[in-house]
């Protein structure tokens, strides 16, 4: 008894601690009064130092986290590094809170270049309970909340939001968001990055290229597999969905082509127990005859990351591949 009172102590105390500050962060935006500190990073560990903040929260959901970057965004950048961890933090946090299953997904793609700075697009996106047109403008103003009675679900102090608007702007950004009740919401930051000299050009380097399919059909597998060797890729096949678990926790794989009608357990329970075991990180995409409307949605729900129907032609499966690889690499994690 007396540890359950200590950990409600410790819990309130944390959560006292991050309202002061949030408290304290906005005060300062407020009166013009903070600055930024320029350095050079790289987005990929910011990514990193979040997926390890939140994956315990999200394999308590049952859900995935999913991180996406695009080459061309894994270039060492000069910016605050500390403020734009601040706003994904932020917007990550009220992602996994509002959600209860599905994914959340961060993708970061380059929208242009200049001869100095390179504009990068990032979103989180998540299958939450989504927010009413009328509430998408007020949920920036601070101390607000889309739930205003006094027994609502959620907690907060309703200022994460509007600490994230004033850091994007002090930055030179624009943030945007687009939701639906009940299907998700998805928050956008655009913000400019002076290029590192020393790096300016230097992309993410190509390392990850072991491929893991499941499919029990002989035929379907063969195809995919020739197709993806003849890319230079190393490639396992599995018929069993029960040996997934095993190959993954054995191998570094950058991603894993599943079918979903397999033997004894389908592809979408064998996704939920991949992501349960710790790699939130591990792009999963569904090979599957399965086309009918609402198809795409139920894989995505399941925790999968996209979707490609049978049958397909060779093209199809390199392009998703490229669509996926440079992903931030699995965590190697297992449930505790």
């Amino acid at each position: 008894m007396q540890k359950e009172y200590l950990t409600d102590m410790l819990n309130s105390s944390q959560t006292l601690l991050d309202l002061i500050n949030d408290i304290l962060n906005y005060s300062r935006l407020e009166l013009d009064k903070t600055t930024l500190n320029t350095m050079p990073f790289f987005l990929l560990d910011i990514y990193q130092s979040i997926i390890s903040m939140f994956k315990h929260q999200v394999q308590r959901k049952k859900m995935a986290l999913v991180c996406h970057i695009s080459p061309e965004c894994g270039i060492e950048l000069m910016g605050d590094p500390i403020r734009v961890k601040q706003i994904l933090v932020n917007l990550v946090g009220n992602a996994v809170k509002f959600t209860n299953n599905g994914q959340i997904w961060i993708q970061t793609e380059s929208l242009h270049e200049t001869s100095d700075k390179i504009y990068i697009s990032i979103s989180v996106t998540d299958t939450g309970i989504g927010i009413r047109e009328s509430d998408q403008k007020r949920i920036f103003q601070a101390f607000t909340q889309t739930e205003t009675s006094a027994n609502r679900k959620y907690t907060g102090a309703g200022l994460g939001l509007a600490i994230c608007e004033k850091l994007v702007q002090v930055m030179d950004g624009k943030l945007f968001v687009t939701s639906m009740p009940s299907k998700g919401s998805t928050f956008s930051i655009t913000l400019p990055f002076a290029v590192s000299g020393s790096q300016k050009g230097h992309k993410i380097p190509d390392t990850y290229s072991r491929v893991l399919i499941i499919e029990d059909d002989p035929i379907n597998a063969r195809f995919a597999q020739s197709i993806l060797k003849d890319a230079d890729l190393t490639v396992d096949v599995i018929e069993d969905g029960h040996q997934a678990l095993s190959y993954i926790q054995e191998n570094a794989y950058d991603m894993v082509f599943m079918d979903i009608q397999l033997p004894e357990i389908d592809g979408y329970e064998l996704t939920q127990t991949i992501r349960k075991h710790g790699y939130a990180t591990l792009p999963i995409i569904a090979l599957t005859a399965c086309v009918m409307k609402g198809d795409r949605e139920k894989c995505l729900s399941a925790g999968m990351n996209d979707y490609l129907p049978k049958p397909f032609e060779p093209d199809d499966i390199l392009q998703m591949y490229q669509k996926w690889k440079a992903s931030v690499k699995p965590m190697e994690t297992h449930e505790v």
